[in-house]
């Protein structure tokens, strides 16, 4: 359960961290997207972040809400800029010696590669309680329980959770 909850940062704290619009691979597609959203009348979302975006239409954030929720995104990323490019750019470091490392067949090297992935997520995870503590403040307390069950649906539906418990 603790490494399907640490292999959850890393979407989680990717999706809160990364500013892309929500985009399509095929412009038609994107089109197509586009039309049924203006059909569903959605509420505007000052989010750049799916996630945020996903969390905002499953628990109904009112305007105050989406107000203080992206001031706290704000600020943690201006906060933790410098440690976010690092893990970013560690993660890439470490997939590219990953891959020489499987090509090469060397046990040794994935092991110790693995272990550093380990310490990564954990400092990833560190980023994303400090953040999620700061989240937390803002909702409700039927907004935190909703919260707590897709958390619980998440981590019962992903692959990468399932993996991490066979490991």
């Amino acid at each position: 359960m603790a490494m399907s909850r640490v292999l959850l940062t890393g979407f989680v704290l990717l999706s809160l961290l990364v500013e892309a619009p929500v985009v399509c691979a095929d412009p038609g597609t994107q089109q197509s997207r586009s039309a049924d959203r203006k059909k569903k009348k959605r509420r505007p979302s000052p989010f750049q972040s799916r996630l945020l975006q996903q969390l905002d239409n499953k628990l109904k954030f009112t305007p105050e809400q989406r107000q203080r929720i992206a001031a706290i995104k704000k600020e943690f990323e201006e906060r933790n800029k410098e440690a976010v490019a690092k893990l970013r750019a560690e993660v890439e470091k470490i997939r590219d010696e990953m891959a020489r490392a499987t090509e090469e067949n060397d046990e040794q090297a994935q092991e110790r590669l693995r272990q550093r992935i380990r310490n990564l997520k954990n400092d990833g995870e560190k980023l994303r309680r400090e953040f999620e503590r700061k989240f937390l403040t803002v909702l409700t307390p039927e907004q935190k329980k909703q919260y707590r069950i897709l958390l619980r649906d998440f981590e019962k539906h992903s692959p990468s959770t399932k993996t991490a418990k066979n490991d």
